[in-house]
């Protein structure tokens, strides 16, 4: 991806553009130009970032009718730090992670969990 993740913080690459978290922190990219899946993630790492306790998901319905939902960044968290743990990749640095289906929803946001909680690089397709 690039060479500035070496310091274990990870960057975030939607739509051929690298940004680093502080840049995302403090708001640095123009939604205007993005796509809605872009917004969503950068949205959700600034929220992330700037310690947002819940996050609020609707859910696909497949089990019945879909319902919002609000879950805590630390249930978020936990969940993330287990799946790295069980897959093998937690404290591997200069990782490098691929979001390839909806980040709308909640697989795909944690995806991006994942990626902050190991300070892997992300990259949204």
């Amino acid at each position: 991806m690039t060479s500035e993740s070496a310091n274990g913080n990870g960057v975030i690459k939607v739509e051929d553009k690298t940004y680093r978290k502080f840049e995302i922190k403090t708001g640095q990219y123009d939604e205007k130009s993005l796509t809605d899946e872009a917004k969503y993630v950068l949205n959700f790492v600034h929220a992330w970032l700037n310690n947002n306790k819940e996050f609020s998901f609707q859910t696909s319905g497949s089990t019945g009718k879909p319902k919002k939902i609000v879950l805590s960044k630390e249930v978020l968290s936990y969940s993330a730090q287990q799946t790295l743990k069980f897959l093998g990749l937690d404290g591997i640095t200069d990782l490098n992670m691929l979001l390839c289906i909806p980040p709308q929803f909640i697989g795909g946001t944690m995806m991006v969990v994942r990626a902050l909680e190991s300070k892997a690089n992300l990259e949204v397709i």
